[in-house]
């Protein structure tokens, strides 16, 4: 099993704890006992559109608020393909047409450092005119301190910190 399919894995297994450990303001709005995991396959254009197999795809309740349900979707990605933000925007879209939910993205890579933590925009324009914005949650990895994540005692913490930066 490669890293990045272990790592789908470990999310699908330890999926409340991923979301306590790196979407903590998310988690406190979930009922963390109400994740149901969705159909991953999607079709880009029906009928005869690409056939997709995303990474995670969860359907969640929340404690409360506006939208009752909604799915959080996460692709891991091992490399950093220029494309990759317009391929979460087709996968939101999709998702979003499918359930008529509204959809939480987020982009794990297990290569590309960044800023740790950040937003990964796309944005689709037409002479000139701003048509589209769509961002994503987004961590890198290497970008992350292991140690401040070890510390919590999140046992995903201890899967994920081999590809963390140690510092000291």
């Amino acid at each position: 099993m490669d890293g990045d399919q272990l790592s789908k894995t470990i999310l699908k297994a330890f999926f409340p704890e991923f979301l306590t450990l790196f979407q903590p303001d998310l988690a406190q709005h979930i009922r963390l006992d109400t994740v149901q995991f969705l159909e991953q396959e999607i079709f880009t254009d029906l009928p005869l559109g690409e056939k997709k197999i995303l990474d995670v795809v969860a359907k969640v309740k929340t404690v409360s608020g506006d939208a009752l349900e909604f799915i959080i979707h996460i692709e891991v990605e091992s490399g950093y393909p220029t494309d990759f933000p317009e391929r979460m925007f087709t996968y939101y879209t999709v998702l979003r047409l499918r359930h008529r939910l509204r959809i939480v993205s987020i982009a794990v890579y297990l290569e590309k450092q960044g800023d740790g933590l950040w937003r990964e925009p796309y944005d689709e324009t037409v002479v000139g005119k701003s048509v589209v914005r769509f961002e994503c949650d987004a961590m890198g990895l290497p970008g992350l301190d292991a140690a401040k994540y070890l510390a919590t005692g999140n046992p995903l913490a201890f899967a994920f910190a081999a590809q963390m930066r140690r510092g000291e």
